[in-house]
């Protein structure tokens, strides 16, 4: 019997970890997709640079989720929760790359947005498991800033010129590269596989 759970559990690991792959190449293709449905390929600057920032974004929550998922408590309640919410989110963003082509990508930074909320909902649900780690502490702070930024460049549309939705991008990207450094995505990856 003990080998049986044993094995289920091993088996739901491995499900788990081939649905982030998948997802991972879900959400890639519906942001190509939608960037072949601009009219005459006519894709400015500002929306280049917010797909190239929703892939480096994807990445690396992947190899974020990757690490999470070798050492995830999967026999708790909280992380099937989060597993849902894992879904959703990774649902919303996909739809979010799919709809980039549409008014000025503002539905598409809208729904990333909504995927990261959606997305810090799991961490929360996890964290209140056994207290959140610092890692966590620092998804939510992340994951606030970015939501921050996605929705001021939606929300402040009307007045924003390039410039200054071009710097907000910028901004979206500079946070980036800080999320990488410091959270040592690429050491997660190497370091326990």
């Amino acid at each position: 019997m003990c080998h049986y759970v044993r094995g289920v559990t091993v088996l739901f690991q491995t499900m788990v970890r081939h649905i982030n792959n998948s997802f991972l190449i879900v959400i890639v293709s519906a942001l190509l997709i939608g960037l072949t449905k601009f009219p005459e390929n006519n894709i400015d600057f500002c929306t280049l640079l917010f797909a190239l920032f929703y892939i480096a974004l994807r990445l690396k929550t992947f190899m974020d989720d990757y690490a999470y998922f070798r050492d995830a408590d999967y026999k708790s309640k909280n992380f099937k929760v989060g597993f849902c919410l894992a879904i959703i989110s990774w649902l919303i963003w996909a739809l979010s790359g799919y709809l980039i082509y549409q008014t000025d990508s503002l539905v598409s930074l809208f729904l990333l947005g909504l995927s990261l909320s959606v997305s810090t909902s799991w961490i929360i649900a996890d964290g209140l498991r056994a207290g959140a780690t610092k890692e966590q502490y620092y998804w939510i702070v992340m994951n606030a800033a970015y939501v921050t930024v996605l929705w001021s460049i939606q929300g402040f549309r009307d007045d924003l010129q390039f410039w200054g939705k071009l710097v907000l991008l910028l901004l979206l990207m500079v946070l980036l590269i800080i999320d990488f450094i410091i959270s040592n995505s690429f050491i997660h990856i190497e370091s326990k596989d």
